[in-house]
């Protein structure tokens, strides 16, 4: 992936493509996996936040 932003504001989503380990159980990830870094509560004034993903 080359690059992510909310779709609402255009502000960035950062993000990484190599995943040391998974969080959320033993198994590593597979191949081609990628982890978004989204904020813990939703942006004001928006019902449906939309990432919006540019592909390489």
């Amino acid at each position: 992936m080359d690059y992510a932003q909310f779709l609402h504001d255009g502000s960035e989503i950062r993000f990484t493509e190599t995943l040391p380990g998974n969080i959320h159980g033993p198994r590593d990830p597979e191949d081609g996996a990628l982890r978004l870094a989204l904020p813990v509560s939703s942006p004001e004034n928006c019902l449906v936040p939309v990432a919006e993903l540019f592909l390489k």
